[in-house]
Parts: structure tokens; C-alpha cells; sequence
């Protein structure tokens, strides 16, 4: 089975120019055609797992060498490519007597052992779980609409009295501004969300899923202006950015905030009885 590369970077929640970098520095270049462009290149399972490993590795401030010697590392210890349910665990770890990083079989004892030795620089590469994920992903592939209502209704936007206004339409309070500014005085945003009878309190834009999660923060930011809100936030349905204009602060979140935790930043209480 094989996929292009907008269904790779779906499937493992890399953005397309993530992809095209570590292609270009031969770091997981796709099976079919790898010189190929566009729709003439296709990744298999196995690129799909490293493609997988490396955004893992990078989250954890690894560097390229680094996580191409561990990807070379465990194609020879076979890690479970062929066969998912074979799929095994690995330690990725700082070796003091041969000072360098080295990748070899997990072992719970051998780790306890090594953190009582005062061993904390290592990492466990979990095959078996980024394997179990890139199956769920093909088995149920899910848009960005529904990766980012999933999140919203995690965060609890969905439940009365707050609410969830999908492609809000948005009229600056100040148009004067908004004019001079050079941006519309109407426009309409992907999500607005609702801090009950207060009404909207945050913008949220998403983007595609091959796109990075900042890519519509701006667009946001613009919107947020308009409505005269604090908080504003672009998400490509896996990761989230978020500005906030009180702070003038950018932030990378895994999940949206509560309704209560936003108004609590805003200074309100922590109820909208």
C-alpha cells in the first residue's frame, strides 16, 4: 500500500514542507519514484513509521544527525516495519563510555538500573505505538473540521451556556480602524467560540492538515482585532498556536483551553451562572 504525500503527512501529522526537507536531506526519501514531484511520489509503511519517528524525536529537541543514526540503528534491529504487531519499543540514550547516542532494545530493568545510576538522558522510541497510530489513521481518516470540533468539544466549548460559531461572520467594531488598516469590515471566521452570555471571547482559524498549525495565526490575530478580543488562535487540527494580545505572547498547546480558563486569564470569574 502506498501513499502520496499529502496522505503521508495526514497519516502521521507532519506538514508537506516538513516532509519535502527531510526528503532533500535524505532523511526519509519515498519509495516510488523518490526524485519524482508532487503526485509521482509515494511513501510506503515503513516511510510513513519513520516519518513518525522523526517529528517524535524533533518534539523531544533531538537534531537530524542525531535522529538519522537512529532511524539507520533500527532498520538493522528490524524494529517492526514489515510486520506492525511485531512492532517492538527502543531506547534512545546517551552512552558516557563510547560518548555518543546510542539505539537499542527497551528494557524496564535495564532503565531502572540506569536511572539509578543517575542516567537521565535517554528516550523511548515507542514503534509499536506510532505503528498502532498510523493504522487508526488509515483505518479512520478524519478532516480538519472534525480533528478541530473534536478538540473543541474536549475543552468543553460545546456545552451550554457556552457555544461554538462555525464560519461567524465578523463586523469590526471599529470600522474606522479596520479600514485604515487595509482590512475589511466584514469577514467571517472559521470558529468564533462563546464564553456564555458574555459572547465571543477567542477566534479560531484552521488550516490544512499538511499545513503548519501557525499558518492562519495571522489571519486570526486580524479577526480578533476586529472584534476586540484577547485571544486568537490557528490550528491545523493537530497542533495549536495561540496569540494573546494581552500578553502579546505566542504559544504552542496541544489542546484548546477550557471556557473557564480562558475568562480567567480575562479576569472574570470562574462561573457563568
Amino acid at each position: 500500500m502506498f501513499f502520496s504525500t499529502k496522505e503521508a503527512a495526514r497519516i502521521t501529522g507532519c506538514t508537506i514542507r516538513q516532509l519535502q526537507y527531510w526528503r532533500s536531506k535524505g532523511l526519509v526519501v519515498p519509495v516510488v519514484n523518490p526524485a519524482g514531484t508532487g503526485y509521482s511520489a509515494y511513501y510506503d509503511r515503513e516511510n510513513l513509521v519513520n516519518l513518525s519517528i522523526v517529528h517524535y524525536l524533533l518534539q523531544r529537541g533531538y537534531d537530524l544527525a542525531a535522529i538519522a543514526m537512529s532511524l539507520a540503528v533500527l532498520q538493522k534491529l528490524d524494529a517492526g516495519y514489515a510486520q506492525p504487531e511485531q512492532a517492538r519499543r527502543f531506547l534512545l540514550r546517551w552512552e558516557d563510555v563510547q560518548q555518543k547516542l546510542v539505539v537499542e532494545e527497551f528494557d524496564p530493568q535495564k532503565v531502572a538500573v540506569l536511572i539509578k545510576q543517575g542516567v537521565f538522558s535517554m528516550t523511548v522510541i515507542p514503534v509499536d505505538e506510532l505503528q498502532r497510530q498510523i493504522q487508526t489513521t488509515i483505518e479512520n481518516p478524519q478532516s480538519v473540521e472534525e480533528l478541530v470540533m473534536a478538540k473543541l468539544m474536549t475543552a468543553g466549548w460545546d456545552k451550554s451556556p457556552h457555544s461554538i460559531t462555525i464560519n461567524g461572520e465578523i463586523v469590526a467594531k471599529n470600522k474606522s480602524s479596520s479600514t485604515r488598516s487595509g482590512r475589511k469590515n466584514r469577514a467571517k471566521a472559521d470558529y468564533i467560540l462563546n464564553y456564555g452570555h458574555h459572547g465571543a471571547i477567542a477566534v479560531v482559524e484552521a488550516k490544512s492538515v499538511y499545513m503548519d498549525a501557525g499558518d492562519g495565526l495571522q489571519q486570526a490575530k486580524n479577526y480578533a482585532e476586529m472584534l476586540e478580543l484577547q485571544f486568537a488562535y490557528s490550528t491545523n487540527g493537530i497542533g495549536i498556536v495561540e496569540y494573546d494580545f494581552g500578553t502579546k505572547m505566542i504559544k504552542e498547546r496541544d489542546a484548546f483551553p477550557t471556557p473557564d480558563e480562558l475568562w480567567k486569564r480575562l479576569g472574570g470569574i470562574s462561573n457563568t451562572n
